[in-house]
């Protein structure tokens, strides 16, 4: 038998018929899951396996295996653009995670403060209310807003007459001072008012127009003066009142607290009330009139918070408050007053004061020891040591001269 290959094989007497064309191929081996980087595929060739992301290989910290390392809270905050507040957000893994904290802010500046959440940032208040928290009334301001930038406000609004912007000496606060009685000054012990029946009270002597109630207790002395200039009272314009003012207020000759008409005034207060008057020594400072004692004097520190009664109406000023008569007389031409220019050449005790103004023989006047409302009537508050104008009362006091004798007496000692 002879054997030739034509594509036939004989086999057991069996015909077996086979075509290279139609030979099977050989299946590479697929990548493993998880797997990555070059394998080899069972076909005599390689693959390159990859990860799905945020996968990477290796990512987890396993060589040829797909993983992903957690990026930090720090930089999810950056990634998210957080600086600040908590915050709940998907990390580079896919995953869900919270943060408690992406930073804080420094004031002024708050989380979210500018309008953009988990930034930090500050919103700048509106113009009336950096005026408000300036406590500024009327007049233009300049001042540092709740962001800390110097901001320039054209006018925190304007004053009803008689008060003036700045008439407290106050820069951007409504009121007006009236340091000297206008009127014929009261009796020790006053008592011409009306009951206006309207919440005010008319004082007939002083021309002045009172709150009746008391206007507001344990007020700083700067809120007492706010106070006043937005009293909506019937339908009056309302400033505090100046020491003196105040001071006309006080019956001296009550023999029981508080030393003010109670027919007038039936809930008065034995206690310190404000006055608008700034003590000369520091303008931060004011005067108060004391309806316990009927004491006034300056708030040096002491006093932080006093009650309120507020004032309306001004009687017109004199063209010119004193009239020099000569070397040694001087008149107030408010009060009608005729004063000794000089001061006695020595200190006197209160009987000896006395004796003195009533033996005192000077152009020919008679001549008496002043009552507190009229003493007080001479102070100047705009100056201190001492508080009085010492371009027409001479020989100028100092020490223990600094206090002067009056006429009234002490009904709580006595």
């Amino acid at each position: 038998m002879r054997w030739l290959w034509v594509g036939t094989l004989l086999l057991c007497g069996c015909e077996v018929v086979f075509d290279p064309a139609k030979r099977k191929p050989c299946e590479p081996k697929p990548c493993a899951a998880g797997a990555c980087g070059r394998f080899a595929d069972g076909c005599g060739h390689s693959v390159d396996c990859k990860c799905a992301a945020p996968q990477t290989c290796g990512g987890g910290g396993a060589a040829n295996v797909c993983g992903c390392t957690p990026e930090s809270d720090a930089d999810l905050c950056t990634a998210k653009g957080a600086k600040c507040g908590s915050l709940t957000a998907d990390d580079n893994c896919g995953k869900s995670r919270t943060v408690g904290s992406c930073g804080t802010c420094e004031l002024p500046e708050t989380c979210g403060g500018g309008g953009t959440a988990k930034v930090c940032g500050c919103a700048s208040q509106s113009d009336a209310d950096l005026c408000a928290a300036s406590e500024a009334m009327c007049g233009a301001l300049v001042a540092k807003d709740n962001c800390g930038q110097t901001r320039s406000v054209a006018s925190c609004g304007s004053c009803a007459d008689p008060n003036r912007c700045g008439g407290y000496g106050d820069d951007n606060v409504c009121g007006a001072i009236f340091a000297f009685p206008n009127w014929s000054l009261p009796p020790e012990s006053p008592g011409d008012f009306t009951d206006n029946r309207d919440g005010t009270v008319s004082d007939n002597v002083t021309g002045l127009v009172w709150q009746q109630a008391v206007g507001a207790v344990g007020e700083p002395w700067m809120q007492a003066k706010q106070y006043c200039a937005n009293l909506a009272l019937a339908g009056r314009v309302w400033r505090l009142p100046s020491r003196i003012e105040l001071a006309s207020l006080v019956d001296y000759d009550r023999n029981a607290s508080p030393l003010i008409n109670p027919s007038a005034f039936p809930d008065a207060a034995a206690d310190r009330f404000w006055a608008a008057s700034p003590y000369a020594v520091d303008r931060s400072a004011g005067w108060y009139v004391d309806f316990s004692t009927g004491y006034t004097g300056p708030d040096t520190g002491a006093v932080e918070t006093a009650g309120v009664r507020c004032v309306s109406g001004a009687p017109p000023a004199p063209a010119q408050r004193y009239h020099v008569v000569d070397a040694n007389l001087v008149t107030d031409t408010a009060t009608g007053l005729t004063w000794q220019r000089g001061i006695s050449p020595a200190e006197q005790t209160y009987s000896g004061a006395s004796s003195y103004c009533t033996q005192l023989s000077l152009e020919g006047a008679t001549w008496r020891l002043p009552n507190v409302k009229e003493l007080e009537s001479i102070v100047d508050e705009t100056t201190y040591d001492p508080a009085i104008d010492t371009a027409v009362f001479l020989n100028k006091p100092s020490g223990s001269e600094l206090y002067f004798w009056s006429s009234t007496t002490d009904v709580l000692v006595t």
